[in-house]
């Protein structure tokens, strides 16, 4: 009763004092956080959205040089585990975003909408889940928007399938994959879809498998195309999980990025061979085709002892690869103080490759730390300090 007495003692000074609602602000705490996807407007290239593991979304208006939370609405903490973003490219004002976690050994999850430019978000869709912060957050994109029906968005789920909505995200209705292990949903300018799943094993191991799942599916990891309404599946293996898919101007040129290499296929995903011109039994979390070259195409190897910035690039589809710039030191700029300036740091764990939609020289890579860039074609690398992304790992906090 005494401590009881002393508490609301306590409320009561605060009220009588004004100071019942402490006022906050941004403090840059450092250490970074784990940015796992950006999208660009590409009417305005100087806005971006950035999704994170734990952080929730972040915007900037500078080109990247400078970054803010925009998260007003998430009133849950897995809401911050946000597994997908998603620019309207007719109505860039209108943002997607996808986030949940697992909680109780059941995952969670929903997709908001912004049509503010992410200034506020309502809730539209909570019949999906997602694994923000799990072992496939660093995979594609799970939002897609047809690009020859902007009012048409498909969103993949961690375990409860594929959803569509007709209607600009007012309504939607599961279209098939219930079960299936999603990791990416991509469109093609034609609006054919492909979406690309994971195996079991990919995701969890033996001994933490149950810290990530509800339960096992024992599926193989697949390849679906949706060219109607209808999902059919062209290609299936139990050897590599699908992390991304890129899709060529020749439609019968595929690209995988797995968990254990980079696979190409040259007859419309029938047959999928592994690319030789890549490092052997590496993981490659992300594949994007360039905006600016017809047959160039990024991709990122995860850890290496050898390798510079470890990112890739091909210019004839995918069949041949080199080092996207072979400087043996990168020109590293504007870094905060617990950077590691080692091009091992800065290649760690590149979960996203953003060719810039206007500067063909430019190109946005995003790892554990934040978004770093490059304006000069790979010479130099810029981290602008990662000015409003260094509070993404803040777990707690008190108040005297």
């Amino acid at each position: 009763m005494t401590n009881r007495l002393i508490v609301l003692l306590g409320v009561v000074c605060c009220l009588l004092t004004g100071n019942a609602r402490p006022q906050w602000h941004v403090s840059a705490i450092g250490g970074g956080g784990y940015i796992t996807g950006l999208a660009q407007n590409p009417h305005n290239t100087q806005e971006l959205f950035a999704r994170s593991d734990v952080g929730g979304v972040f915007k900037t208006t500078d080109g990247g040089r400078s970054w803010m939370a925009v998260n007003n609405g998430m009133d849950w903490w897995d809401q911050h585990a946000v597994r997908s973003v998603a620019l309207d490219t007719v109505e860039p004002c209108r943002v997607f975003r996808a986030g949940g976690n697992l909680i109780g050994w059941q995952h969670k999850g929903s997709i908001h909408r912004s049509v503010d430019g992410g200034l506020s978000w309502q809730l539209v869709c909570d019949s999906v889940d997602y694994f923000g912060n799990g072992s496939t957050r660093m995979c594609g994109e799970m939002l897609a928007i047809d690009p020859t029906d902007h009012n048409r968005i498909v969103a993949g789920s961690y375990s409860r399938g594929l959803w569509e909505s007709q209607d600009g995200g007012d309504t939607w209705r599961c279209i098939g994959l219930r079960g299936e292990r999603i990791t990416v949903v991509r469109f093609c300018a034609d609006g054919t879809l492909y979406v690309g799943t994971a195996f079991d094993a990919a995701i969890g191991n033996a001994a933490t498998i149950h810290l990530c799942m509800d339960y096992e599916r024992h599926l193989p990891s697949r390849l679906y195309v949706i060219d109607g309404r209808t999902p059919r599946l062209i290609y299936e293996t139990d050897r590599v999980a699908i992390y991304d898919v890129a899709v060529m101007d020749d439609p019968r040129i595929i690209l995988l990025a797995t968990n254990r290499c980079m696979m190409r296929s040259t007859d419309g995903g029938a047959h999928f061979q592994r690319v030789t011109g890549l490092p052997a039994a590496a993981m490659y979390q992300t594949v994007v085709r360039s905006p600016h070259h017809t047959h160039r195409v990024f991709t990122a190897r995860k850890f290496s002892d050898v390798d510079t910035l470890r990112i890739y690039v091909s210019d004839n589809d995918g069949a041949d690869w080199h080092l996207w710039s072979t400087h043996a030191g990168h020109a590293m700029h504007e870094y905060p103080s617990y950077a590691t300036l080692t091009n091992e740091w800065l290649g760690a764990s590149i979960a996203c490759l953003w060719p810039d939609l206007q500067d063909p020289q430019k190109l946005y890579f995003t790892n554990w730390w934040g978004v770093n860039v490059s304006y000069d074609n790979g010479y130099s690398v810029y981290g602008h300090y990662f000015n409003g992304l260094n509070i993404l790992c803040a777990e707690s906090v008190l108040r005297h």
